[in-house]
């Protein structure tokens, strides 16, 4: 399996490969309302853990991606943190339309209602300036090789020609790359997910 440099450290954290066994594991430690974040390269599975999870435990999901539409990659955390994490603790439903939906015309906004269980999902949930506001961290890790065939899979649907797709891909990782390498967030996870298919 070809992973991060260092990621195979993050071997202290319990290995799980069955979202209902995250979840028993999510609920057996929790109390009172919990946030948790799943993160992990991009392909890597982390939007098809998060949704069964918020099956298992009757969760809110909030995804980074529509933080960062045309906003930022990485640097999205102060306003998740403002405008999602924070009224859904206090137990307000959120309906949150980020400046750059209203710039650039995207319909419809950001909802979600409170829940005892918050899950944050995306590249960088994790990262260090959301770690205050985390109370579980799950770490998805998946080979390299395989997450890129399955994200060209899914870009495809957005960009149609391939080798448009591969050049989305190979810039997004350039960033993303050096991004967690920095953060390290699977040395910080409380569980260690296996993105890939079960046999």
């Amino acid at each position: 399996m070809r992973l991060y440099e260092g990621e195979n450290q993050g071997a202290d954290a319990l290995q799980l490969s069955d979202a209902a066994a995250v979840a028993a594991q999510i609920r057996a430690t929790a109390s009172g309302f919990t946030v948790i974040a799943v993160d992990g390269r991009s392909g890597g599975g982390k939007t098809t853990l998060a949704s069964e999870l918020a099956k298992h435990l009757g969760a809110s999901i909030l995804h980074t991606d529509d933080f960062a539409w045309w906003h930022s990659l990485f640097d999205w955390a102060p306003m998740l943190i403002e405008n999602g994490i924070e009224p859904l603790r206090r137990g307000e439903a959120i309906s949150y339309r980020p400046e750059a939906w209203i710039e650039r015309g995207r319909e419809g906004s950001i909802e979600a209602q409170p829940s005892g269980f918050l899950i944050v999902e995306g590249v960088g949930a994790g990262q260090t300036a959301m770690r205050e506001h985390l109370d579980l961290i799950v770490w998805v890790q998946t080979d390299a090789d395989f997450a890129k065939q399955r994200g060209l899979v899914r870009d495809l649907a957005e960009r149609p020609d391939p080798a448009e797709a591969e050049r989305f891909w190979d810039e997004w990782q350039a960033s993303e790359d050096p991004f967690q390498a920095a953060q390290k967030t699977w040395l910080v996870a409380d569980f260690v997910f296996s993105g890939e298919p079960r046999n």
